[in-house]
């Protein structure tokens, strides 16, 4: 079906945080805490555990991490020397074939909310970086910062180290929300009596984190109020346990222009833009900002359109960035700039290309050829003109036969444009909720989503693919399977694309925002890191993984293996005890004591 200008729709513009945006059907919702079917591994029985083990060897030898001389992905030989069930064996070994072909059901996934994220320093998207002065995007704190903790140091009446750390977002992975306990203690006695319900407006949020009405309350709380570590505070704690929220991330900006400074204004955009830089709205917040705040530097602004369009340029809904890039190019009157961004939005599949095409038609009939081309291309066309005349051309005439060759020109790429357009029309009319939000999809939207995944896997362009996956981890953020199947589609880029640093920035999102609690996803992450030589960042993970989830053998197994591969035998032998003395199942605690005996018999 041809798609139509009267189809178009905004949908970031639209977005309903109370309410997901339904079909005609019913709605089947896939619910990422049902228990129909986890997405944890087997682990509580001794049987489950044993089969899991015997199988994990085999998955990650299939993933075919690189510049692996050893089995350090799977298990090693000496871990699967228990016996197991072969129907138990058989039925696992189809689940994980279905993983390793990428073909799972859109079945309901666990929902539980990760906890509060320690630092992110990816980009979170396509190829975004703002061109600041000098500094990369990044969601952590900055030097910037530093006036609100002068502020929190002079309220407890000394330069405290705690004191020094607060207002910066940080927290510790132990802590399900806000910052370490002593951060916490230091908050509470500084920050939280500051203002008269403060905290009864945290109770809600610290009993039950992923009690989401009860963060926007707090926020709006807090928003109203004038206090600008108590807000600090709160947007930190609730944007890293919910980045994607863009629409925060322009309140907290806006805040810190009301309350605090320009300098902290531009370093919460950097971080919201780091955390979602495929947000249109937040771009165009942001360069309303840059507009106002650099109003003499011209050249910097256009760097940061220019970075705007690079990291979401792609996304189909992206008219409205375009559009402002466009009209800030007519206001400057740089004629020859407004006619590059014209072509490159000629040649982008978004939603209201016919519209686009029309404004350079417009754009074209109004100015002069020489002052809207480049002197090459004008020069060019003024040639073939003049050669295909039978007499030389002069005045009036010359000028509309050179703008009918630069149409023609521009038709043509026009037209590839909208073949493209039309065959990704329906995935994106069928597309109802862009936006991240708590509350489960519809399990047709799931379904869609891995249909057009599909669909740009085979047509093969990297950065349409990358694109359409970040568009997908934002509606889809609480779905580990989506999470999985962009690792696996990086992985078996690396030998054509450099995307090592993405895959780590997937796999460090996924691990310590959404799915800290869940064992494949953190698995992959350190199987990844030590392939990569990065011994220490697989131990890390896994020891976090550890800490979220104590008793899991699965990843106990695995670090003792890490740690015996690099020749630390005294922490395996550490890690054996810890684990058998806190063991709260015994069958897993008698399975453990098995291996440790193995373990010290055959390396000790």
């Amino acid at each position: 079906m041809m798609p139509s200008e009267d189809s178009t729709q905004d949908s970031e513009t639209s977005q309903n945080m109370g309410s997901v945006n339904g079909g005609t059907e019913e709605a089947y919702y896939a619910q990422p805490g049902d228990d129909s079917q986890s997405s944890e591994l087997p682990g509580s029985k001794l049987e489950d555990a044993r089969d899991g083990m015997y199988s994990m060897q085999d998955y990650y030898t299939q993933m075919q991490f690189p510049n692996s001389g050893v089995a350090m992905a799977g298990l090693d030989s000496d871990s699967n020397s228990r016996g197991f069930a072969p129907e138990d064996q058989s039925a696992y070994a189809e689940m994980m074939m279905q993983m390793q072909q990428g073909e799972e059901s859109n079945n309901t996934r666990d929902s539980s909310e990760s906890e509060k994220l320690e630092s992110v320093t990816g980009n979170g998207s396509v190829t975004a970086e703002v061109i600041a002065e000098g500094q990369p995007l990044s969601m952590e704190g900055s030097e910037s910062e530093q006036s609100g903790k002068r502020k929190l140091a002079e309220v407890e009446g000394s330069e405290s180290p705690d004191a020094s750390n607060v207002a910066d977002g940080s927290n510790s992975s132990d802590s399900p929300v806000g910052p370490t306990p002593a951060k916490k203690a230091l908050l509470e006695i500084n920050i939280r009596k500051l203002l008269p319900d403060l905290e009864k407006h945290w109770k809600p949020v610290e009993d039950d984190p992923n009690d989401f009405q009860a963060w926007t309350y707090l926020l709006q709380y807090v928003d109203q109020e004038n206090e600008l570590l108590a807000a600090r505070e709160a947007y930190d704690s609730f944007l890293s346990r919910y980045p994607y929220c863009y629409g925060y991330w322009k309140k907290y900006a806006d805040y810190e222009k009301r309350k605090g400074s320009a300098e902290d204004c531009e370093q919460v955009f950097r971080r919201g833009l780091a955390a979602i830089s495929l947000s249109v709205d937040l771009w165009i917040h942001y360069l309303n900002y840059c507009k106002a705040a650099h109003e003499q530097q011209p050249d910097y602004i256009r760097g940061q359109y220019e970075a705007a369009t690079q990291a979401c340029g792609l996304e189909f809904r992206s008219d409205k960035l375009w559009e402002h890039y466009l009209q800030w190019e007519q206001e400057l009157n740089e004629l020859k700039n407004v006619m590059s961004v014209s072509d490159k939005i000629n040649s982008t599949p978004t939603q209201k290309y016919l519209e686009h095409f029309q404004s350079l038609k417009d754009f074209v009939g109004k100015h002069p050829p020489e002052d809207i081309l480049s002197l090459e291309e004008y020069t060019e066309l003024k040639t073939l003109v003049q050669s295909e005349a039978p007499e030389e051309l002069e005045g009036d005439e010359l000028v509309e036969k050179i703008r009918e060759k630069i149409i023609e020109k521009r038709t043509l790429a026009h037209k590839a444009n909208e073949a493209e357009i039309t065959a990704r029309w329906s995935f994106e009319e069928a597309i109802k909720r862009p936006y991240f939000h708590v509350k489960p999809l519809e399990k047709g939207q799931l379904k869609m989503w891995k249909e057009y995944l599909d669909f740009e896997i085979e047509k093969g362009d990297l950065a349409r693919v990358v694109t359409l996956f970040e568009r997908c981890l934002i509606a889809c953020a609480l779905y580990e399977e989506y999470w999985i199947r962009y690792v696996k589609f990086l992985q078996s880029q690396l030998k054509q694309s450099d995307v090592s640093d993405r895959l780590r920035d997937v796999y460090n999102r996924a691990c310590t925002i959404h799915h800290q609690n869940k064992p494949w996803i953190n698995l992959h992450w350190a199987a990844f890191e030590e392939s990569q030589g990065s011994i220490d960042k697989a131990v890390e993970v896994l020891e976090r993984l550890m800490k979220t989830l104590p008793d899991s053998i699965h990843a106990v197994y695995r670090l003792v293996n890490v740690e015996r591969r690099r020749g630390n035998l005294e922490r395996c032998s550490e890690l054996f005890e810890n684990f058998i003395s806190q063991a709260k199942n015994k069958a897993d605690g008698a399975h453990i004591t098995i291996k440790y005996a193995h373990f010290l018999a055959k390396v000790m």
